[in-house]
């Protein structure tokens, strides 16, 4: 993406670690949501930006997901 300089093994680590603790705040999140739970939905984290992937019960765990991955 871009031209931009390469990252440095210590600047690729930190974001890595990043998206390892957005992924797993994300994911207790919606294990924690009765209208969820755990393992129904896959939680990607690429650069920050957060990816959801699965299937629940209908539009308003639909926004209830959303709004626990920082999404809206």
């Amino acid at each position: 993406l871009g031209g931009g300089a390469a990252e440095t093994p210590a600047q690729l680590r930190v974001r890595t670690e990043a998206d390892e603790r957005i992924r797993a705040e994300v994911e207790a999140r919606l294990a924690a949501e009765p209208t969820i739970g755990p393992g129904r939905v896959r939680v990607m984290v690429q650069r920050g930006e957060v990816l959801l992937h699965g299937s629940v019960a209908g539009h308003g765990a639909l926004r209830c997901a959303e709004r626990n991955a920082g999404l809206t």
